[in-house]
This record gives structure tokens, sequence and C-alpha cells, in this order.
């Protein structure tokens, strides 16, 4: 099924004309979409393909693209040259979402002035202040984001809990962010020195709070990669606890190997970033690339289960049968599908953004 739209009528329509035409005013919807806002600002027309089939469905979305016609201000989309592409990730056991994109976040922080309205610049110049304060005065958007390079990655995936651990009563999935640094030699020390004193500071307020504290190690991993962790120290009653405190999902780390630098939520997942990619990440093909798998989700849900029904039951006031019922159709549910995707692919002529699910066969 194809369809074609004249954008230049459409936009005639005010909601249609506003829409494409005003700011954003939201930082995460801006990075999501931002440069496709303006790409489709400029075109003359867009053309819709369905395709679908008994294994897969999928929505593609086109447009002329002319990288001359982007705003300045929306360079940080794209790239300078039009090149921009996200990172590409190892593969690892048990991945539930992986995300891989180029933006360049220092552009974004530095442009805010004409990317948003003032209310959410006032907000951004409150961050602004409260993050060079952490980086001991460094500013935040022209010395710490800029010695990021635009592309990025971010992954979640299923956790498993050993026997002698804390096992925590509602399990999440580990997550992290991989990036690449203009000048790792200089950055590592920067970044491993902000690590510890934000260990510090959340340990200062967990004891205000009658929380647990972390506690911080390290390790070399073969000749190039380094790894700083923390985590909550338990007490004696949580050490093989089936029922433990939220917290015990997490173990903050980072990791460093040549140009990559990883942050996680737990020290497993940081170690497999730095070691099972064989050094540093590659590029992708493609400007955004984000999919989301089935088999991992379904997992965490089940790992969930109880904590699920029980939910259902306090929420909604339904009998355990009908909780328990309400659940595992959802579980069904999600067992039929592989996965689900959303990539954003642009060159010299073509804006093509793509979202597609596909069945199990």
């Amino acid at each position: 099924v194809q369809a074609f739209l004249d954008l230049q009528v459409l936009g005639q329509v005010p909601a249609v004309s506003g829409a494409l035409q005003s700011k954003i005013n939201n930082p995460l919807v801006e990075l999501l979409v931002g440069g496709i806002q303006s790409a489709l600002s400029d075109s003359a027309w867009a053309s819709a393909q369905l395709s679908v089939d008994k294994e897969r469905v999928e929505l593609a979305l086109s447009t002329p693209f002319e990288l001359a016609t982007i705003p300045e201000q929306r360079e940080y989309y794209f790239g300078v040259n039009g090149g921009g592409r996200g990172l590409s990730l190892p593969p690892l056991p048990e991945t539930l979402f992986t995300l891989s994109t180029h933006r360049d976040f220092s552009d974004v922080w530095l442009r805010a002035g004409d990317l948003f309205d003032a209310n959410v610049n006032d907000g951004i110049a409150q961050a602004d202040a409260t993050l060079t304060t952490l980086f001991a005065g460094r500013d935040f958007g022209e010395d710490i984001l800029a010695a990021f390079e635009p592309e990025v990655a971010f992954v979640a995936v299923r956790q498993e809990f050993a026997d002698t651990q804390p096992q925590p009563t509602i399990k999440l999935p580990a997550f992290a962010a991989v990036f690449e640094l203009k000048q790792p030699d200089s950055m590592r020390r920067e970044l491993r020195r902000t690590f510890q004193s934000l260990v510090g500071f959340l340990n200062v307020v967990g004891a205000m709070n009658g929380q647990k504290q972390l506690e911080l190690g390290g390790e070399t991993l073969g000749e190039t990669a380094e790894l700083f962790t923390s985590f909550y120290v338990p007490e004696e009653g949580d050490l093989e606890a089936y029922d433990a405190e939220l917290i015990f999902n997490f173990s903050p780390s980072i990791a460093f190997r040549g140009k990559q630098f990883v942050i996680a939520s737990s020290t497993t997942l940081a170690r497999q970033l730095v070691t099972k990619s064989g050094g540093q990440p590659n590029h992708g093909s493609k400007n955004t690339d984000a999919t989301l798998h089935a088999k991992a989700l379904r997992q965490v849900l089940q790992d969930n289960r109880e904590q699920l029904i029980a939910q259902r039951m306090l929420e909604d006031g339904n009998t355990r049968d009908e909780a328990t019922a309400l659940i595992d159709l959802l579980l069904t549910v999600v067992g039929y599908f592989k996965e689900a995707s959303v990539t954003l692919v642009q060159d010299d002529k073509q804006l093509q953004a793509a979202w597609e699910v596909r069945l199990k066969p």
C-alpha cells in the first residue's frame, strides 16, 4: 500500500503549518524528531509505504532531503556534512533494547536559545550551573559535552542475579550508554574523578536518609580497558534475600577502552561492553537505529510476574485469578513477536524513516 502527500497543500492548514514551523520546546522530542521536522518543512512532498506479510509489518515514510535546507541550529542532528551515523554495539546475551544514533549534545546545549523558549532555557541554565559545579567549575556544554563525539549508543539487557547476592523483589533491566571521547587521555581522569565524587555525594545523601551505602572498586581488564565500580553494601540479612530493596538492581559503573567510554547501571554490563566489543565500537550505517527485542521483554515480564499480578489486584481491584489471567495473556501476546524497530536513514537525496514489527515464524 502506497500513499503520496502534497506537503505544500498540507502546509496551508494552520495546524500542520504550526507543527512544521514552530519550536518543539521539549528537549527529548527535539532530539528525536527535530531534524525530521526541518526536512519536512522544506519538502514539497512525502510518500508512505505499508508492507505486510505473515512475519513482518513495515511502514516507511520518505521525503526529499537537501542538507543545505537544514538550519544551522539543527546541524547536531545530521552532522556538519550530513554523514552522521550512530555506533554499533557488540551482541550481548538477553538484549532488551538498543539505540544507536548521531546527536551532537554539546551543540544542542549551546544552541538552546535558538531551539527552545524561555521557560525551557531557564531550566537548562539552572541545570548548567549545577553540572558545572559537579565538574569542578568546567563548563558543562563547552568543556564536558564537547569532549564527546556525536555518535552514541544506548543498550538495556535483562539482569540475572546470583544465588549468593541480594535479589530485589522487582528485577529491573540493566542499562548503559556508550560514547567515544575526542581526547581520551585527558578526559579519563576527569570522568573518573567525577564518578567518584558523585558516589560520595550519593553516600552522604543516603546516610542522611538512612539508606545503604555504595562501596567503590575498580579493576584493569586486559591491557587497555579499565573498569571503575560501585555497589550497595548488603547487610547480613540481605545476602541471600529474594525480596531485597530496589537499589540492589544497581551497581553503577564506568569503563574505558581506547576512545570508548561506558556508563552503566550495573558492573556486569559495563564489563561486557568493553570486553565483547573487541575495542572501539564501529560506526553504523544509519543515523538512528532502535530495536526492542520481544524475547528479552517477555523474560523481564516473567521475572516480575508475581509483582505485576499483585499490582493489578491492588490498582484494579481484580481477584488473583483475574489478575493472573490478564498478566499471562500479556505474556502470551508478547511471545508472538520477535522484535520492533525504528530506523532513520538519509543520503544526499532522500530521508527515510521506517517502523517495522517482526513476528515469530
